[in-house]
């Protein structure tokens, strides 16, 4: 509720004034901070999920946090194996002399 007791129209809010759509909102933020190639908001989302994963995180705390129904929905979607990821399965064997 706004300060007056009556409903907020808009969620989000940005130096007192509504943002109305987050596609604009997304796309003067990129013009301010001076990026000018394609940078959707999903592709923040996208590269979170897929760091966290590849960092170690929690697969079920990382689905929770994405919003995803079940884990198995975050693996299809994000958990891409990489040259990094065989390479820290592999150091987890144990040396055989």
């Amino acid at each position: 509720m706004a300060k007056n007791g009556q409903v907020e129209e808009y969620l989000i809010h940005f130096r007192g004034k509504p943002v109305t759509t987050v596609k604009n909102a997304w796309a003067n933020a990129k013009r301010r901070a001076g990026i000018t190639r394609r940078l959707r908001l999903y592709d923040l989302r996208h590269a979170f999920a897929t760091e966290m994963l590849s960092a170690g995180g929690d697969l079920k705390s990382t689905s929770e946090m994405l919003g995803h129904a079940s884990p198995s929905q975050t693996v299809q979607t994000y958990q891409h194996v990489n040259q990094v990821m065989h390479r820290a399965n592999i150091d987890r064997l144990p040396d055989i002399d």
